[in-house]
């Protein structure tokens, strides 16, 4: 995983982290609660009206695509557009994405909305990413702002990210006690275990040596941090700790070499359902009378949620053909998707 990709999923993981209703983690003498997270997003009411598509834009993303792919322009099929704003760069863009009928590959290409001279995704998502670096250093970008206008003394609540624990050492692990793990899929190393049940007891093992590298991540900052009085929440499922402290600890730890990113936990949310429900066609889907009303959907997607959580209680599980390699493309969209990136 990239750098830049590995920095964009900690505000979807932290998110995560605080929908596990209230428990307590004990890492070798220090107590830690993480509260239940009470959501303020408001169910919002169905649109009647798509949002407005770009044609102009969307027409030179597809003949973009179609000259470099060496594909006929006709058998290219939009599957998702909207706009994508980047403002450390000041740039707004038109993304759009493509499926070829023929290969079934999918392609994308962006347009600047300012001289609609197309670009490339992966180009502007690095220069973005440069750009924010060079910007906020290890800060997420709000936590930056608002700790402009605060004393040393003042405090904020704030997460702190680690590096990445060592995966290898834990598929190490992993296979010294079963040989039938495959390393060609580290991320999810029980899919090749064809026995079922010998797989779950494979798929335990593993999030619970995840769990104890995440905790060793931890343990030294959280230490340090106890010792002069603050309250840490430690977290079992990530890399990251939270507390309360003042600005002149939260830049001590930035200069950390094992903490990767800081980010601001209080403050106001910007609700931004207006651009993620026509995204996803959800106004589309409540056009035809599917309003959700008096239902309740939860999408796991396996290797990615903890089965084996004390506060999960699984009543069954289904293997379906394909479910993964589905389940993985709807969570990619989410991550490319501009929302989680807008920190004001």
């Amino acid at each position: 995983m990239s750098k830049g990709t590995y920095r964009k999923m900690t505000l979807v993981f932290l998110m995560a982290a605080v929908l596990i209703a209230s428990s307590t983690v004990r890492l070798q003498g220090i107590a830690s609660t993480t509260d239940a997270f009470q959501s303020p997003i408001v169910t919002p009411e169905p649109s009647t009206t798509p949002a407005p598509l770009s044609t102009a834009e969307t027409q030179i993303a597809l003949d973009y695509i179609a000259a470099r792919e060496s594909v006929p322009v006709e058998h290219l099929l939009v599957v998702n557009q909207h706009r994508r704003e980047y403002d450390v760069l000041g740039k707004t863009f038109w993304y759009v994405k493509a499926l070829d009928r023929k290969s079934r590959l999918f392609y994308t290409a962006l347009v600047d909305l300012t001289d609609q001279a197309p670009a490339e995704l992966q180009d502007v998502e690095q220069t973005n990413e440069r750009a924010l670096e060079t910007r906020y250093g290890k800060l997420e970008a709000q936590l930056y702002e608002v700790l402009q206008t605060k004393g040393p003394d003042d405090e904020l609540t704030v997460a702190a990210w680690f590096t990445p624990v060592d995966s290898e050492a834990i598929l190490a692990q992993l296979r010294a006690k079963y040989p039938q793990v495959s390393l060609e899929l580290p991320e999810r190393p029980w899919v090749a275990v064809q026995d079922r049940s010998l797989s779950a007891k494979v798929e335990a093992d593993y999030f619970q040596l995840l769990q104890e590298a995440h905790l060793a991540k931890q343990e030294d900052l959280a230490r340090s941090l106890q010792a002069q009085g603050y309250t840490v929440r430690l977290h079992r499922g990530i890399p990251s700790l939270v507390a309360k402290l003042p600005k002149s600890a939260i830049l001590e730890i930035a200069q950390r070499a094992d903490v990767t990113g800081l980010y601001l936990i209080e403050g106001k949310l910007n609700l931004l359902l207006d651009k993620a429900i026509p995204t996803a066609r959800g106004n589309v889907v409540w056009q035809r009378g599917i309003d959700g009303a008096a239902e309740r959907i939860a999408i796991v997607e396996p290797g990615e949620v903890n089965l084996f959580h004390f506060q999960i209680d699984v009543k069954e599980r289904r293997w379906a053909a394909g479910q993964i390699d589905h389940t993985h493309w709807f969570t990619g969209q989410g991550l490319q998707h501009p929302c989680r990136r807008r920190y004001r």
